[in-house]
């Protein structure tokens, strides 16, 4: 059996683990549920649970 690397691409940039080209540089991520007793329906009951917010990335409109 071949081992393939996954590529996970993702969109929130204030991710410390997104790069510059909207790909996760983890080699795997946990994806959790946002609803009671994980039954999720659609999509925005889930979540990464592998995020960590890069204080560098995230911007403040308050300046």
């Amino acid at each position: 059996m071949e081992n393939k690397k996954q590529t996970i691409k993702c969109d929130v940039e204030s991710c410390k683990y997104n790069d510059e080209e909207g790909t996760c540089e983890l080699d795997e991520i946990k994806v959790g549920c946002d609803c009671d007793n994980d039954k999720c329906s659609c999509t925005e009951e889930t979540i990464c649970q592998s995020f960590k917010e890069d204080k560098n990335k995230t911007t403040d409109d308050s300046e």
